[in-house]
């Protein structure tokens, strides 16, 4: 069993939309409506290994249940870092595990420059009936909760007074 952690840093490329799901038994009649998670697709980017799981390139993944049945679409987050990856194939900032590709002043002008990677790996949060993949950046990707397409960005960190935020986000209706 040595190593078995390793089995959390295998890359998936492949991006499906609406598979059908192998269903053994039945789900219940009540159980019906999507789960969408956010989290590691691809761990490489150009000749880099991307060493930590929060590095990778984001990836959604959606499983919807109803009557019955159970659909399965996943798909990369299109963001900044994530083009330049694909695109250039290097890092384009800082991960929590990687540094970013460019000389150490160049990385060092980014870091004191507060210019902060926006591959949102970690979480998905709903805010105003918007979600949004988030990561510890001020950046948060807009998707569409049926198709995982990225549809817009939004300053996550508008109007308040703190230059990130927390990819493991919780929020409090109105009570």
């Amino acid at each position: 069993m040595a190593n078995t952690w390793r089995t959390g840093f295998h890359t998936q490329r492949e991006e499906v939309n609406d598979v059908a799901l192998d269903v053994a038994g039945s789900f219940p009649s009540w159980l019906d409506g999507s789960l969408i998670v956010n989290g590691p697709g691809e761990f490489e980017v150009g000749n880099t290994d991307l060493g930590h799981w929060f590095d990778a390139l984001a990836m959604l993944r959606r499983i919807h249940i109803a009557d019955g049945t159970a659909r399965y679409t996943n798909r990369f987050v299109r963001s900044d870092d994530f083009r330049v990856a694909r695109e250039e194939g290097r890092v384009r900032r800082a991960l929590p595990g990687t540094p970013a590709d460019g000389s150490a002043l160049s990385r060092l002008r980014r870091a004191v420059d507060g210019d902060f990677q926006d591959n949102p790996s970690i979480g998905v949060v709903d805010l105003d009936g918007t979600l949004y993949a988030v990561t510890e950046s001020p950046v948060g990707i807009e998707l569409d909760p049926e198709t995982l397409e990225t549809t817009g960005r939004r300053d996550l960190t508008g109007g308040l007074d703190c230059d990130v935020t927390l990819g493991h986000t919780h929020v409090v209706d109105d009570v």
